[in-house]
């Protein structure tokens, strides 16, 4: 569905690719340096978790602030240098959320938090999964105040030395994907969970079937039973005309439903009687072979 990549590595590029205002890429850059720089002597490293996202975050950045760039590799990380110090001054400020106007910008400041240190499952997993990691209790506050800023309640809790602001009902993770401004993502965590829920729903029906055919399988079994003993003792043609005309046909078709039988008696014998009619007509016939 995604070719080679992951679905969050999906709706990462998809952010990269939306088109935004200057103001909204400045929003968005701040919140993803924010979350991924380290300072080192005179220097700003900035990682990128996904190697495929470097180029366009590179050119961003180089673009927004007019600096160069050195490009590396460290583990799993593509790391970004800089020693330009007005660059590393300005990013070492980026402590507080700043003032935004508007839904665009706070959707660009919260994509820029998911491009640093977030992570989403595929809608087609078996679980819904969003969420943002941050170091320190503060920044996972000030996410939470983020997203509730856009109507949406997300919790926190801690794990290994980070704090995971996360969702995972699938219409709220749904929602997030919207907020993060990716609609090629958008379509397609829809798509894709149309699809499961679908599928889920032809499960359980089949399953819902599958367990009420096992019920009249096993009261047939009961029914005839009750039937051939009655006939064995000879007390079969002295049984009420329903109770043998319902009987006869128990015996024609031992794996119909309750309600089929129904349906046979009205054709054979121009009266539908009632569900609770028969119920009670096999019951008796049970009564009357127990009696025996």
């Amino acid at each position: 569905m995604f070719d080679k990549l992951s679905f969050s590595q999906f709706v990462k590029k998809d952010i990269l690719m939306s088109n935004r205002n200057e103001t909204e890429t400045s929003l968005l850059l701040k919140a993803f340096l924010r979350m991924s720089s380290t300072f080192e002597l005179d220097q700003i490293l900035i990682r990128i978790p996904n190697n495929d996202l470097t180029p366009a975050l590179k050119k961003l950045i180089e673009k927004e602030y007019s600096i160069s760039l050195k490009e590396t590799l460290f583990k799993r990380y593509s790391v970004l240098i800089s020693e330009n110090k007005k660059f590393i001054k300005e990013v070492k400020d980026y402590i507080d959320i700043p003032l935004m106007n508007n839904n665009a910008e706070y959707s660009s400041y919260i994509a820029g938090l998911f491009l640093a240190k977030g992570s989403i499952n595929s809608p087609t997993t078996s679980s819904y999964n969003f969420e943002i990691r941050a170091k320190e209790i503060t920044k996972a506050l000030d996410v939470r105040e983020l997203f509730e800023a856009m109507g949406i309640v997300v919790k926190i809790r801690q794990k290994n030395n980070w704090y995971h602001i996360y969702v995972k009902k699938a219409e709220v993770v749904a929602d997030v994907v919207k907020v993060l401004g990716a609609p090629n993502a958008v379509v397609m965590f829809e798509d894709a969970r149309i699809e499961r829920h679908m599928s889920s729903s032809i499960t359980k029906q089949l399953a819902i079937e599958e367990y009420n055919r096992g019920k009249t399988i096993t009261a047939s079994k009961k029914q005839i039973a009750a039937i051939k003993l009655l006939k064995k003792n000879k007390q079969y043609t002295s049984m009420p005309k329903n109770l043998r005309n319902i009987s006869i046909l128990r015996l024609q078709h031992p794996e119909r439903s309750l309600m089929d039988l129904i349906v046979y008696y009205a054709q054979k014998h121009g009266v539908e009687p009632s569900k609770s009619s028969v119920n009670h007509w096999f019951r008796e016939i049970i009564r009357r072979s127990k009696s025996q």
